[in-house]
């Protein structure tokens, strides 16, 4: 279940990386908090790891202790998930750890997309549909 508070401070944070990352354009950004737990973030970038696909057959998460708007909503550590369409692309064919979270997530319907570059298409995608 996502919490709203969380997904508000969630929308900030994306919203801040949208505006003020033009090297790593965001393409897509959802929320989710797999069975209540800590709150994640998942950001698709363009150009993040040069667009290859990771070695270590994980995503990128990154936790950190709340801070700005995640500090008067949790306590818990809030994880951003970092990756690049290439590399989720195959972290799904893959069954990469932390995909099981977001399948997870999406199958409850507490997936919260918080943004989507328009010529990205990602929700539409077969990586982003076949979860």
């Amino acid at each position: 279940m996502a919490f709203p508070n969380e997904e508000a401070a969630a929308q900030a944070l994306v919203q801040e990386h949208v505006e003020g990352l033009p090297e790593q354009k965001v393409l897509f950004a959802a929320y989710y908090s797999p069975d209540g737990d800590d709150p994640y973030i998942l950001e698709v970038l363009e150009g993040f790891g040069y667009d290859e696909v990771g070695e270590y057959g994980d995503l990128m998460d990154t936790q950190f202790k709340p801070f700005g708007e995640f500090a008067r909503t949790t306590d818990r550590p809030v994880h951003l998930v970092l990756t690049n369409l290439n590399e989720f692309d195959h972290a799904v064919r893959s069954g990469w750890r932390g995909i099981d979270l977001i399948r997870q997530a999406k199958s409850s319907d507490s997936v919260r997309v918080l943004y989507e570059d328009a010529a990205a298409d990602f929700k539409d995608s077969e990586a982003w549909t076949g979860l």
